[in-house]
């Protein structure tokens, strides 16, 4: 190699220890062999322009021969342009008898540019990453040590405020004992005046408790009270629900039998108001009695479907009665209060919804020989209960 231009043979393959990325060009600079870190980034390295796989780091970034000529035997930052992020590289260009031969390493100046290789593309015995780690871990310890300083100056200064205020301190405990000396010769008077306090709260504690008696006892009375007037009611309302109908049988003139039908309306919706007082006085007075008889549940609920039908179509809502197959029909009970539980949730359901469905489903949750446990799920789209009213409503 006696002049900066002159071809040299080498045989790229056991520099790859050495130089890891090494390509091999033509001419006309395109690849005809490549290292396997070149390889591993650009599967189809060989035949490539090396300009568009290799490129001079700087303002001279076109790639041509003539360029190259000027670069050859010289070190020069390089990037492998086939990677994103742009990998960099620092090698030398030779001249070769049929072409050109690059030699490069990774170009690291950082513990970011470490990031951008893998421990293959170093050269054997390279100490790069160490060195640039251990730079890196010395920097820390100095910022550290740095921050350690900081945070000793300003505990010194910390120490010194506190002595201060203990000194500060001091002087008010001393202000404190002789406060409390003070108080001690009130603690005399001040137990007295406790223990006449607690005389007091006994008292009142006693009459806390007879007054919760007799409040409970009128509360049962009222009840009770409640139950017997809403039962007398009740059956005043059933004579007066069957005069009505009655009268619906005759003769009517039209006015005469809109007048009818709006008295038994009213009637109705009265009842029921009536029943629901009744059932609610006789939970509170502990006389709810409920019926065990026999009676079909699929039959039960395509009667109580039908009303509860109508009502929801009178919305335009969709109204869904849905049994599981595998529920009984046959069972032992109380349909009545059953049906009258479904229609309160259900019209309440369909109070509350705008849009959408209501629906009914009835599955099987465990079943014995002597007894099913049934489950009656309502749902409905509308505006449902807010979370913070929901533990107050269900636990009420």
């Amino acid at each position: 190699m006696s002049s900066e231009n002159s071809s040299i043979e080498i045989d790229p393959k056991p520099l790859s220890s050495i130089t890891p990325f090494i390509i091999v060009t033509g001419e006309d600079l395109r690849v005809t062999w490549a290292s396997d870190a070149f390889l591993r980034r650009v599967d189809c390295a060989i035949g490539m322009k090396a300009s568009k796989l290799i490129e001079f780091m700087g303002p001279s970034k076109e790639y041509s021969p003539a360029l190259l000529v000027t670069k050859l035997n010289k070190w020069c930052k390089l990037a492998l342009l086939s990677d994103k992020p742009i990998v960099p590289l620092v090698g030398q260009w030779f001249s070769s008898k049929d072409g050109f031969i690059l030699l490069a390493v990774p170009d690291v100046n950082s513990i970011e540019d470490l990031e951008l290789f893998s421990f293959e593309e170093f050269p054997v015995n390279d100490h790069t990453t160490e060195l640039m780690v251990a730079r890196e871990e010395i920097a820390t310890s100095f910022k550290d040590a740095s921050m350690a300083s900081k945070a000793l100056k300003r505990q010194n200064r910390a120490l010194r405020e506190s002595h201060l205020d203990l000194d500060q301190k001091l002087r008010e405990i001393d202000a404190q004992r002789k406060a409390i000396l003070y108080m001690m010769y009130d603690m005399e008077d001040s137990k007295r005046q406790v223990e006449s306090l607690n005389v007091d709260l006994e008292q009142a504690v006693l009459r806390s408790n007879q007054l919760a008696e007799e409040a409970q006892i009128a509360n049962e009375d009222k009840s009770e009270f409640l139950a017997n007037i809403s039962h007398e009611i009740r059956t005043l309302m059933n004579s007066v629900l069957g005069m009505g109908g009655l009268l619906l049988d005759t003769n009517l003139t039209p006015e005469q039998r809109e007048y009818a039908e709006t008295v038994m309306k009213s009637a109705k919706s009265l009842l029921a108001i009536i029943n629901d007082i009744l059932d609610f006085s006789e939970i509170e007075a502990g006389k709810l009695d409920l019926e065990i008889i026999d009676f079909d549940l699929r039959t039960t609920l395509d009667d109580t479907s039908d009303l509860l039908a109508r009502r929801a179509q009178a919305k335009s809502l969709e109204f869904i009665c849905l049994v599981e197959a595998d529920v009984p029909s046959l069972l032992v009970g109380d349909p009545g209060r059953l049906r009258q539980i479904i229609i309160n949730l259900v019209n309440n359901a369909i109070k509350f919804t705008f849009k959408g469905e209501v629906a009914i489903r009835v599955s099987l949750d465990r079943e014995d020989n002597d007894q099913a446990a049934v489950c009656f799920a309502i749902t409905d789209t509308g505006i449902g209960i807010p979370k913070d009213r929901q533990e107050t409503l269900f636990d009420a």
